[in-house]
């Protein structure tokens, strides 16, 4: 009896170390020489096209690089580095945006912050080798946070800030995959008086060529201590050219402070912080935004905000991100104390669920699920966070999906 004790005990051991064996492995970080913070709301992160999907992250001194995996062997083919990025090594606003557009090309803009910002641009379709420099095809580069999109017809979008944070919020097109760019259009006005800036997010309808616009105010001359405030929320028709509030507002661009007040704030923060916000589109095309909001006593409180289609419900929620939301399951993500943990929601994030802990470290990550036509399988990017400990160029990232994390 003892021997056959000992035996049903060794055998336990050997299970139980075999299981964390094989939970570590499936943990273990897709690089662990990212640079950096990982933007939250940034889009887009990555793209899936064809059986694989393309990652742009930040990599060894500050560059950009973008790594491509193969959902049917399983594996990351390469982690290629895209450009040079020109800003200090130290400043982390070059997070790159990457694009594959219809005709396979791969495109990546990059590396500004208030100036150099550059644009890569594959020379073979689907390939993740062979990039070239295009940033002298585009007619601004002093500018920062770079988002891109492609419609139904190819028009290609960047949108971005030009400048410092008073800068306006633009965007040029092509139509010839990056070959050509148009001139500017301005969207948001950086200066409009008694305003002092924006910070925004955008998002493209799943089923039309819409594009959604959140956004807030940046009152930087302010003397109050939390300068980032409220939410408001515009949308443009491709074919047109039109920007709208939800009521179909007429709107004049670049929009200026005193009509964005007027119109289209869907969220008064009550001179509290406001973080910049995430933005996803429901399966039928309606607005979710998710961001923190904060007072001076550094309280802060996560709150969604989704468009119901006849008014916007804001309320608090226990997490940070969510993936894209569905019909009839929401799921998001919150990270703690190097926890990061599963949540689900079945009325629209009006009520969340804790699930299974995905991933538990020391420090501290975060998170970004802002994917573009995203594989079941790579859908959250994790990252650890630099803070005063951090050393720039350490920080481990990792791509988690319903199969666990990307090895």
């Amino acid at each position: 009896m003892e021997l056959i004790m000992k035996f049903g005990l060794g055998l336990f051991f050997i299970f139980s170390s075999s299981v964390l064996a094989e939970k570590n492995k499936l943990s273990a970080p897709m690089v662990k020489n990212a640079w950096g913070n990982l933007y939250g709301f940034h889009q887009s992160r990555a793209h899936y096209r064809i059986g694989k999907t393309y990652l742009a992250w930040v990599g060894p001194d500050n560059h950009p690089f973008v790594s491509d995996y193969d959902h049917k062997k399983k594996e990351w083919a390469d982690h290629q580095r895209v450009g040079t990025n020109l800003i200090s090594p130290l400043d982390y606003h070059g997070n790159p945006s990457i694009l594959v557009d219809q005709k396979g090309l791969l495109h990546v803009f990059y590396g500004g912050h208030n100036r150099k910002m550059r644009y890569s641009r594959s020379s073979k379709a689907l390939r993740n080798s062979d990039w070239v420099d295009y940033t002298s095809r585009i007619p601004y580069t002093e500018s920062t946070y770079p988002q891109l999109f492609e419609m139904s017809d190819g028009t290609i979008y960047c949108f971005y800030r030009r400048r410092t944070h008073r800068g306006n919020w633009s965007y040029f097109t092509t139509r010839d995959n990056g070959m050509n760019w148009s001139k500017e259009v301005h969207v948001l006005d950086g200066r409009s008086p008694p305003g002092n800036g924006w910070y925004a997010a955008f998002s493209k309808d799943p089923n039309r060529d819409h594009i959604h616009l959140l956004f807030l105010w940046h009152a930087s001359n302010d003397k109050l201590p939390d300068s980032r405030r409220n939410l408001y929320y515009i949308q443009m028709e491709h074919s047109t050219g039109k920007w709208t509030g939800n009521e179909n507002e007429k709107l004049t661009l670049p929009l200026s402070f005193r009509e964005a007040n007027e119109k289209v704030m869907i969220f008064d923060s009550k001179n509290k912080y406001s973080s910049i916000p995430q933005l996803w589109l429901t399966s039928d095309g309606r607005p979710v935004g998710l961001n923190r909001i904060s007072d001076k006593d550094g309280v802060i409180a996560r709150h969604l905000h989704v468009w119901t289609g006849e008014l916007w419900r804001s309320q608090k929620v226990p997490i940070d991100v969510i993936l894209k939301p569905t019909k009839k399951k929401w799921i998001g993500f919150r990270s703690r104390s190097g926890t990061v943990q599963k949540f689900t929601s079945s009325d629209e994030g009006t009520h969340w669920v804790p699930g299974e802990i995905i991933l538990k470290t020391e420090g501290e990550q975060k998170l970004n699920a802002l994917f573009a036509n995203a594989h079941p399988d790579a859908v959250l990017a994790i990252i650890d966070q630099v803070d005063a400990k951090g050393i720039p160029g350490k920080q481990r990232l990792w791509i988690w999906g319903k199969s666990g994390f990307l090895k």
